[in-house]
């Protein structure tokens, strides 16, 4: 019995023991996390860059109705051949022209009963890139006046060396944002910026400006583009002390 109870002493010390020992272990272990952890200081910086566009893509076309889908198509096709011979006239290659999408359709008349298939449907929408715009009324002109019964609108673009050059100027301003944004919450923590620790690109947006087209008489169509404007962010993880 003396020799049982005396055991459990020494297991209960022990025990008691390695309880200390690992509290000890779990505050200097956080202790010495804390004191490796840079400080650090995240902020978001955006930027913007506008340039004129140098690109509008103009999206037209023909719609027809026949009878029968084999004359809807005939008379697509010979109204659609007349607008791109007078688009090439207008200056436009062939490198310029792309087809968007091309349906065929039936009309059916819900008012019969039972409903009942009355003709087809045909419509032929094009893109056009037109890089002088300046002449981008006269090409909706043009195609107009030889038979597009559709002009669905116009996107003002940039080619792609020049969107690229934008966005380039566009997270330029991000960085000086960001830079900004720092040392002014530096100055106002008291602490002081030191070094960075990451930079992360973050989103960079850039949308079409788009105009509708109506109205469309014989006379020159006036088309004013407005400025394309880029759009970017980055993170930056400063170190501070």
């Amino acid at each position: 019995m003396i020799l049982v109870a005396l055991f459990g002493i020494i297991l209960a010390s022990v025990g008691l023991y390695g309880v200390n020992a690992l509290q000890n272990a779990s505050v200097f272990s956080t202790r010495d996390v804390a004191e490796r952890e840079p400080r650090t200081l995240y902020v978001t910086g955006s930027g913007l860059a506008s340039a004129e566009p140098n690109l509008a893509k103009v999206s037209l076309g023909v719609y027809t109705e026949a009878p029968n889908a084999n004359d809807a198509v005939k008379q697509n096709a010979v109204k659609m051949n007349r607008v791109i011979d007078a688009l090439r006239v207008s200056g436009i290659s062939n490198e310029s022209l792309e087809t968007r999408y091309y349906t065929l359709s039936s009309v059916i008349d819900y008012n019969a009963k039972p409903p009942q298939v009355v003709g087809y449907r045909v419509s032929n929408v094009i893109t056009v890139s037109v890089y002088e715009l300046t002449t981008v009324g006269q090409v909706i002109d043009a195609a107009v006046k030889a038979g597009a019964n559709e002009v669905q609108g116009i996107a003002f673009i940039l080619t792609e060396d020049q969107a690229q050059e934008l966005k380039l100027t566009a997270l330029k301003n991000a960085g000086e944002d960001a830079q900004t944004k720092a040392s002014t919450l530096a100055a106002s923590l008291g602490v002081e910026i030191v070094g960075i620790l990451k930079i992360v690109e973050g989103s960079t947006y850039y949308p079409l400006y788009r105009t509708e087209v109506k109205d469309i008489q014989n006379a020159y169509t006036p088309i004013i583009p407005g400025d394309v404007q880029i759009s970017a962010t980055i993170q930056v993880t400063y170190l501070i002390q």
